[in-house]
């Protein structure tokens, strides 16, 4: 059991990863904050860095994932990658392809293959990992309008060959080898 006696920024994560390797744990919260946690020796540690960025008010944490030595931070207004061994902010992801800036990112997942697929309220994106993320250009795009949705897709989930969407009122699946 962890609690805020033990360093963790507050009682209430709104989402949580844990590391391919299973020796930690990261919390993000509603504020921008990070907590991650040595799983092995019970070590706490808070990041700030988003909580203390001034361009953009929705900071929240909507969604982590990891590969290799990368963690991926969807926000209230894009995506920031860090070093999952420094913890240092790598790069932002801010535009998707023609989106407006500041975009924030409802869901996201990684494939096995190397593509990081997000929802946003403006539609889905993707872009394969080998691409500069800060690019907008590295993104492609789908519009809610062009998937035939009146309301945005709150949930994606990204297989090898396949990619799951919701909405509050629909599942949409999209085959990637078809393209």
């Amino acid at each position: 059991v962890f609690t805020t006696n033990d360093g963790l920024h507050t009682p209430n994560p709104t989402t949580m990863a844990v590391t391919p390797d299973g020796e930690l744990l990261i919390l993000g919260y509603s504020d921008g904050a990070l907590n991650t946690i040595d799983l092995t020796n019970r070590q706490v540690r808070l990041l700030n860095d988003i909580v203390r960025s001034t361009r953009f008010p929705d900071k929240s944490i909507r969604s982590i994932a990891t590969q290799g030595e990368q963690a991926y931070i969807a926000t209230g207004f894009g995506i920031v990658v860090y070093d999952a061994t420094t913890w240092l902010v790598r790069e932002s992801a801010l535009q998707f392809d023609s989106w407006p800036v500041g975009v924030g990112v409802l869901s996201m997942d990684l494939t096995p293959n190397g593509s990081l697929w997000i929802s946003t309220p403006q539609g889905v994106a993707t872009m394969s990992l080998t691409e500069n993320l800060s690019f907008p250009s590295s993104w492609k795009t789908w519009s809610v309008d062009e998937v035939g949705s009146s309301t945005p897709f709150s949930w994606i989930r990204a297989f090898s060959d396949e990619v799951v969407v919701a909405t509050d009122r629909a599942v949409y699946h999209y085959d990637i080898a078809l393209g």
